[in-house]
């Protein structure tokens, strides 16, 4: 095992009042964020994973630590959304710590940003991460004479396993109990001009003035009448110091990766191999989670008849057992569904295959006006819409931006992974994950359609070439893949003890008052008499309470104010065969679309205990059900979602736009699938 500790970090003599984590994208710095802090936050290999600033804190040794996690930068003159973030921070907290995350087995290129910091003044942390990566493919970097060449504090570390954080901890705590000095002179003595050896001579690098992007009020310490000749020079600077410090790689890469790149990015071989993967994680998510959903159901179902069977009958146990339990419950039976989704996707982004998917699909996108780059808030859009929106910052150009916020509600978040889960086991059983992937498959059509659209509506400037880092393929470490998978069930149970658990109370509300209602016939009276014959075994008395009761339940859900809301809608949903109770579920589907499936159970309590029984028996054909998959895959986006896309677009006409056109084309579509259905069958 290598080194944590390169130098003494009594040479440094710098306070800690707040800590700024800062890198190239695919460094892994959000991994030693994750690392430093303990928190969850989203790791993939693209860059646009932070799209803002992330804080967080950790104790150590009785010292509270504040971090703050920034977007990937390659250089500290911006050009694009999300370096500016970066930027911006460096300016507003002018005396913050700084770590500075660097890839070691690509370490020329990550000292770019190194010297950048210190020709402004910065002395930062450095923090190697992969060292031992590199060194397993034959490379090697001498840290200690690397930290004495520039007097900074140089760690090893592999955040994704874990290995170096510890050590790198206790010197922060060491560094935080040291008084601030200021560290401005600093530039100065740093950078004297070099002369250029006769291989840099005609070097020729652009590098933006300090005037272009974003300027670091107070920092351009650093002047020079030729901003090439300074990269010219910075370049040199860099590697007379890894002649010293570092061994490259004889093999950067190893055999069986590039036979595995040559594969799953072929040109004609790689998009069939995605869609048979995305097939089989649908396939997977059924067959693997619904051992499990079975037993949460009968855990649940299991709890409401105790309940049922102990509590006095009254408003409070109702609300408890009909409100609470079917509403919440409903939705918990599908963890074990997103856990699998998820598990999925975590090892798909772990292992450096989305990128690859990325670049596969780069022609695919400039076809529809769309730069590759896209492509990445696009897939996350299947995690969730929100950070999708903020991730569209990776997005230079504005109509691009606009372009792909504009698509992004039609990818279909995993909020509606439950509803459409739900709807394909009730009508399509042994097909299910059939069904779900046809039904994705429509929508990437769709989306497709509308992407022509938007080309007219937000024309762009001519598209840059497509840049992006394709990182390693790495094993999916169990630490990273566990983090997300808590990250992502974490988030869906909160929803479901917040947001869900409100959306299913009022909805309960709605669906029991008022408590007055006329019946035409005195039903309770009339089941218990007969109970008593049903119990001493009379068949026919039995069969006669099960329809009593089912007639009871009818009348006087039609006497409630949910059934009077439920009509008003009933028109919108009722030209693709779905009922009263359907258009009732879309309005709390609008906070959250895990929301749909609490309010549906307790609508379809009084028919059947089984949500997929109920709707059946309420009429719903299986050709109602795959319109309404459909429906709820397209329809409006969620509210955070609308309010994201306004803060992104800074533009109420287009969020209306943004909002109103998934809904007006789910109805469209929908109504579609289902007249045309009808005609076939």
């Amino acid at each position: 095992m290598f080194s944590t500790l390169i130098t003494d970090v009594g040479s440094f003599n710098r306070a800690i009042r707040m800590i700024l984590l800062i890198g190239n994208p695919n460094a892994g710095k959000t991994s030693l964020f994750n690392a430093l802090t303990g928190e969850h936050r989203q790791v993939g290999n693209w860059p646009g994973i932070t799209v803002e600033r992330l804080s967080g804190h950790r104790i150590h040794r009785n010292i509270e630590l504040d971090f703050l996690d920034l977007p990937g930068t390659y250089s500290i003159h911006p050009f694009t959304p999300e370096e500016q973030v970066a930027v911006t921070a460096l300016s507003e907290l002018r005396d913050a710590s700084i770590i500075n995350v660097l890839d070691g087995t690509n370490l020329e290129r990550n000292l770019v940003l190194t010297f950048q910091l210190l020709e402004r003044g910065f002395k930062p942390i450095l923090v190697i991460n992969f060292a031992d990566e590199l060194e397993r493919r034959g490379g090697k970097i001498d840290g200690k004479r690397l930290a004495a060449t520039l007097g900074l504090p140089v760690f090893m570390t592999n955040a994704r396993l874990g290995f170096g954080i510890d050590t790198l901890l206790d010197a922060l705590v060491e560094l935080a109990k040291k008084p601030a000095t200021s560290a401005d002179e600093y530039a100065k003595s740093f950078y004297t001009p070099m002369p250029l050896s006769r291989n840099g001579a005609g070097c020729s690098v652009p590098e933006p003035d300090s005037q272009s992007g974003l300027r670091l009020s107070g920092l351009d310490l650093v002047s020079h009448d030729d901003p090439s000749r300074a990269a010219c020079e910075r370049f040199e600077r860099i590697g007379s110091l890894l002649s010293d410090v570092f061994i490259a790689s004889p093999q950067p890469i190893s055999a069986w990766q590039n036979r595995l790149d040559d594969v799953v990015t072929h040109r004609l071989f790689g998009i069939p191999l995605f869609f048979i993967a995305m097939a089989l994680i649908f396939w997977s998510t059924f067959t693997l989670s619904t051992p499990v959903s079975h037993m949460i159901d009968s855990i649940v179902s299991g709890v409401s008849g105790f309940a049922r069977a102990t509590l006095p009958a009254s408003l409070l146990s109702d609300l408890f057992i009909d409100g609470i339990l079917t509403g919440v419950g409903g939705v918990l039976v599908f963890i074990p569904s997103i856990a699998v989704l998820f598990l999925w996707i975590a090892i798909l982004e772990d292992s450096g295959y989305m990128s690859r998917a990325a670049f596969l699909v780069d022609r695919f996108m400039r076809g529809l006006g769309l730069h590759g780059r896209a492509f990445l808030p696009l897939v996350m859009g299947f995690g969730c819409n929100v950070p999708a929106v903020m991730s569209t910052r990776i997005l230079d150009d504005p109509a691009q931006r606009r372009k792909t916020m504009f698509l992004i509600p039609m990818m279909g978040c995993s909020a509606r992974l439950p509803v459409l889960t739900l709807l394909a086991a009730a009508f399509f059983h042994e097909s299910a994950g059939l069904y779900l992937f046809a039904v994705y498959l429509i929508n990437f059509m769709l989306m497709l359609l509308l992407a022509r659209i938007a080309m007219r509506l937000f024309p762009a400037d001519d598209l840059s070439p497509f840049l992006l880092e394709m990182p390693p393929f790495r094993w999916p470490t169990l630490r990273s893949v566990m983090l997300t998978l808590r990250e992502k069930l974490g988030h869906f149970i909160e929803k479901a003890a917040t947001v869900i658990l409100a959306g299913a109370i009022v909805v309960w509300a709605l669906n029991a008052f008022p408590r007055d209602i006329p019946l035409s016939l005195p039903y309770d009276s009339l089941i218990a008499s007969l109970q008593i014959r049903a119990q001493a075994g009379d068949k026919l008395a039995a069969e006669t309470v099960v329809n009593l009761t089912a007639d009871r339940n009818r009348e006087l859900i039609s006497g409630r104010y949910i059934t009077r809301v439920g009509h008003l809608l009933e028109p919108i949903v009722r030209p693709f065969g779905c009922g009263w109770r359907e258009g009732v579920a879309l309005i709390p589907g609008f906070l959250a679309k895990e929301s749909i499936i609490s309010t549906l159970a307790v609508l379809y309590r009084p028919l059947s205990d089984d949500l997929g029984t109920g709707m059946r028996a309420a009429g719903l054909s299986p050709l109602a059900g795959l319109s309404l998959m459909l429906f709820t895959l397209l329809y409006v986006p969620c509210l955070p979602t609308v309010g994201v896309i306004y803060r992104e677009s800074c533009s109420l006409n287009f969020t209306i736009v943004a909002a109103a056109v998934p809904g007006v084309l789910a109805w469209i579509v929908a109504v579609a699938i289902y007249r045309i259905g009808i005609l076939f069958l």
